[in-house]
This record gives structure tokens, C-alpha cells and sequence, in this order.
């Protein structure tokens, strides 16, 4: 692999040097405990040394991921989790009103069904495109994703961050009420089995 770091206002590459996997590593976890800001890092090449242990690795920066709990049966816990969305944001929580301040929101919520769990995302007033559909929302999300067992890991329940527009903040109140209510009631329901 190699990392490239991009110049300043040009936009070309400064260097291509080649680095492990282990160097890579290290420079990232540096950034991101010092807070730096890296206008962009490319890793290029390809060895299969590692591929699996190295997308583990990244995972987590894809979104970025907020949380993750490993669960004994992936199955289970999708449909869980479908049923704790539908039941707690499905039903009203799509516009102002007693709904959505029950779900404990402050901005209401768009919701749809993935094959891997759910997206929920922010529908500010007034901020809705004519047109635009789900697709067009860009006020950020959260998405609760149910990964399957492999060989290397268990199944697991992650929530990840998506759908922010270009200079969009994170609605951090709305994440942080949703996050909430989602472990507190998986740990409950966990309890009640």
C-alpha cells in the first residue's frame, strides 16, 4: 500500500511513498487523537496480506461510526431493531408534533428499510425539496446497520452517521436521543430474554 498526501492549494500529489500497513495505522490513530485536520488520505495498491484485518480497521471511519455492540444472533436483532424504529419513529415522528417530541426529537425523521437495517433521516421544516424524495434529504441521518458473523468476528449492531450535505453540522441532540433510546431498550430487551 502507499499513502499519498495531497499539496496544499494545488491539489496534486506531493508524494507517493510506500508505507505498511502497520505505518498507516499509526499515522491515522496520531491524526485522530491530536484532532489534526487531513484534507484528504488515499491508500493505494492492493496486498491481500491483511485485506480483512485492514477493512476492520477502516470500518469504523465510514460514516463515522457512533456505536457498535456485538450480538449473539444477527437475525434477531435486525428484526429487532426494524420492529424499535417502527414502533418508535414510524408514527408521526416524521413531522412536528406530540409524535416526534415522544421520540424524543427535536427535528423530525424520514425512515427506510435497508437490506442491512434502517435509515432514519433529519427532515428540518421547510428544508424538503420538491422532487427530491428520500434521496434528496441532506440535513444527515443515522443508519442502524445488523452485519452478519464472519469468520473473524461476530454479528454485531452498528449506527453510523450518513447523509450530510456539503458544510452540514451534525444534529448531535437528535443523535444523541436516538442513540440513547436505542441502548437503553436493547439493553432491556436484552434483560426480559
Amino acid at each position: 500500500g502507499g499513502v499519498r498526501s495531497m499539496g496544499g492549494g494545488s491539489g496534486a500529489p506531493d508524494a507517493i511513498r510506500l508505507a505498511s500497513m502497520s505505518a498507516v495505522s499509526l499515522a491515522l490513530a496520531f491524526v485522530l487523537r491530536r484532532g489534526v485536520d487531513v484534507n484528504e488520505l488515499t491508500v493505494v495498491g492492493h496486498s491481500s496480506e491483511g485485506q480483512k484485518e485492514w477493512d476492520e480497521l477502516m470500518l469504523p471511519l465510514i460514516g463515522p461510526e457512533l456505536w457498535r455492540l456485538d450480538v449473539e444472533e444477527p437475525r434477531r436483532a435486525l428484526a429487532w431493531v426494524r420492529g424499535w424504529v417502527d414502533f418508535n419513529y414510524c408514527r408521526g415522528a416524521n413531522r412536528p408534533g406530540r409524535a416526534m417530541q415522544r421520540a424524543g426529537l427535536k427535528t423530525p425523521v424520514e425512515v427506510r428499510h435497508t437490506l442491512q437495517g434502517i435509515c432514519l433521516k433529519f427532515m428540518p421544516p421547510g428544508t424538503r425539496n420538491p422532487g427530491g424524495g428520500f434521496d434528496g434529504l441532506r440535513d444527515g441521518g443515522l443508519e442502524i446497520l445488523v452485519d452478519e458473523p464472519s469468520e473473524h468476528r461476530r454479528g454485531r449492531i452498528r449506527v453510523r452517521r450518513c447523509s450530510y450535505g456539503w458544510r452540514k453540522k451534525p444534529m448531535e441532540g437528535s443523535e444523541r436521543a436516538i442513540l440513547s433510546k436505542l441502548r437503553k431498550d436493547w439493553k432491556m430487551a436484552e434483560s426480559l430474554r
